[in-house]
């Protein structure tokens, strides 16, 4: 099976805080969002961990990656991901944006 042409792409800085009123623990990922031309989930995010301050607060995995239908599923799938280590998405940040196709 040939692979999906990628027809759209971004590079975001995501930031989050840790879910404590007392705490000012967060974290910071680099995600690249890509949009493929077909398939069941055309759209992923792929993320890398690039700084943060975590003492305390449990640690999300370094890399992670997250498949979606459409952009609101990405989003909603996203916070959901943050939420399950206890933090919440406060700052998207675009990066570079590129149109390939």
């Amino acid at each position: 099976m040939a692979k999906s042409r990628i027809i759209y792409s971004e590079v975001v800085n995501l930031i989050a805080d840790f879910y404590n009123p007392k705490s000012d623990e967060w974290v910071e990922y680099q995600g690249n969002i890509q949009i493929k031309e077909s398939g069941k989930q055309p759209i992923n995010i792929e993320m890398n961990f690039i700084d943060g301050y975590v003492s305390f607060a449990p640690e999300p995995p370094s890399k992670h990656t997250i498949k979606a239908k459409n952009l609101i599923d990405l989003n909603l799938k996203l916070i959901k991901w943050f939420n399950k280590y206890s933090y919440i998405l406060k700052e998207s940040k675009l990066v570079t944006r590129e149109n390939v196709g």
